[in-house]
């Protein structure tokens, strides 16, 4: 991923090989009419295994983040990012994955299905969530006919898309 424009396609490719980059993607049947099936997508992506894990304070949540920060920074360095940036580049992904928590919904508000069923056309859910071209991630995934889904946690939808468009793609190879 070069330019933000390569995100719907990199989604897609992961999606596709079983990894909720972002968000999943799924077909499911419709909570409302079982007769039918309905298109889906949820909040995901994090490294941790909750939303929670980001915010709490108490000695061994702060020691799980730090861990896991220092497991993505060996992921880094790994790869061939290099010792400088294989730091950085880890605490960027906290900080990303953060961001993206504050987003989602609680395990609790997740249990109500009231709540996680909202019906979207395509075209709604690039006005309600603008930043991410969604309709490019659906031809990537191999649905460009799609015209309604469900966004089952709309404000995640939206703050993943914001972030998509404002947070930076750097070239960390200058680190």
């Amino acid at each position: 991923v070069k330019v933000p424009a390569d995100l719907p396609a990199a989604f897609a490719a992961l999606h596709r090989a079983g990894v909720r980059a972002g968000f999943a993607f799924s077909v499911r049947q419709d909570a409302k009419d079982s007769r039918r099936y309905l298109a889906e997508i949820r909040q995901a992506g994090l490294g941790l295994p909750d939303r929670d894990y980001y915010f709490r304070d108490d000695e061994r949540s702060t020691a799980q983040r730090n861990a896991y920060r220092d497991h993505l920074a060996r992921i880094f360095a790994l790869t061939g990012e290099g010792r400088r940036a294989a730091p950085y580049l880890a605490s960027s992904v906290l900080y990303t994955e953060r961001l993206l928590a504050e987003a989602q919904m609680t395990l609790v508000e997740r249990r109500d299905p009231e709540k996680t069923y909202n019906i979207r056309s395509v075209e709604a859910l690039a006005k309600e969530a603008p930043g991410f071209d969604w309709k490019a991630y659906f031809a990537a995934i191999g649905a460009p006919a799609l015209t309604e889904l469900n966004v089952a946690q709309p404000a995640y939808a939206a703050a993943l898309a914001k972030l998509a468009a404002t947070r930076p793609v750097a070239d960390w190879r200058a680190y």
